[in-house]
């Protein structure tokens, strides 16, 4: 774990150096000293003072997708699950995008993000009411269709009602890239509170809840008579993860497939048992997004791509692998 923390040090100092021009690494450490000092002054690089936020915003957004992947991962016993893919993040972006609607402002926020954990919050009910209709043989599957039609849904939903945001001018194609793709262009200091309160404290219940997690992944009936109580932790589970999801995508809109990739790359390096499990995924996808974004700022010079594509570009043929070796039975 000491090496992920070090490599995401790293990583942020990168990405505060690198964007479409280049800052020395001393020129980054000088004037970052000078803010946390409180040196207001004009010589400070303006170009630290816009990266900064987005860095740290990056870290935290990613910190907390990865942690919600664990989480639901271990909540319905499924490779393939993770915010994206079983539509809570189109669902929390709905219901984001429906309170700006209704009040077309640059509203940030604690009603952000309440609205934001409503849409994500009904949207795993649903998929997981409908997944889990019939028999748990067939559930594993039907998680993963229903959740795959619920994004359908959902995402079609948000574009319907970005058309409409665009026709009365509030905020045209930017306001739809942000909340279709999902960017950290957005950033600002005012942003990054109420994700890294609510990342904070889902790590905090979800170490507390680590060895209850660790009975989930064999069975219910194994959980059962260890004295857990399997459907009482996992509605914990969907309640937490929706909480993370909706604060991430409040920030940053919906940015896929960290979820799914940095959960199976954590156990392949650390093992399954959540002790180690969530900190080091935390720190595993914290540095991911970082480094994604900072792709994303440097290769399309004046303008930027979307952290969201570059972080589909990765996750969708890990999906697929996924895929391609789950068993359904």
């Amino acid at each position: 774990m000491c090496g992920l923390f070090v490599t995401l040090l790293g990583a942020m100092l990168l990405a505060m150096c690198a964007g479409s021009s280049w800052i020395s690494p001393s020129a980054v450490l000088s004037d970052l000293g000078r803010l946390v000092m409180g040196d207001g002054s004009s010589e400070i690089d303006v170009r630290v003072q816009f990266r900064a936020p987005r860095v740290v915003l990056g870290m935290i957004v990613g910190c907390g997708l990865s942690v919600a992947g664990v989480v639901i991962q271990t909540a319905v016993r499924n490779p393939l699950a993770d915010p994206y893919v079983l539509g809570v993040s189109s669902g929390a972006s709905l219901g984001a995008v429906l309170l700006l609607y209704a009040l077309p402002l640059k509203f940030y926020g604690l009603p952000l993000f309440a609205a934001a954990f409503c849409g994500g919050a009904a949207a795993s009910l649903i998929v997981y009411v409908v997944g889990r209709a019939r028999g748990a043989a067939s559930s594993s599957q039907r998680l993963v269709l229903a959740g795959v039609a619920t994004t359908y849904l959902l995402s079609a939903l948000t574009s319907f009602v970005l058309t409409l945001v665009d026709r009365q001018g509030f905020g045209g194609s930017n306001v739809f890239v942000f909340w279709s793709l999902g960017s950290l262009a957005r950033a600002q200091w005012d942003l990054v509170l109420i994700p890294t309160i609510v990342v904070v404290a889902s790590l905090v219940v979800l170490m507390a809840l680590r060895r209850r997690l660790d009975v989930l992944i064999v069975n219910d009936e194994h959980a059962t008579a260890l004295g857990a109580e399997p459907q009482k932790i996992r509605r914990v589970l969907f309640v937490v993860s929706a909480a993370l999801v909706a604060a991430c995508v409040a920030a940053s809109g919906p940015i896929g497939f960290v979820g799914l990739m940095i959960p199976h790359a954590t156990r392949f390096v650390v093992g399954p048992f959540h002790k180690r499990l969530l900190p080091n995924a935390a720190l595993m996808g914290a540095t991911f997004l970082v480094l994604a974004d900072t792709l994303g700022r440097s290769i399309g010079g004046s303008h930027e791509v979307a952290v969201g594509i570059i972080s589909a570009m990765c996750g969708a043929p890990c999906f697929l692998i996924l895929l391609r070796r789950a068993r359904w039975t």
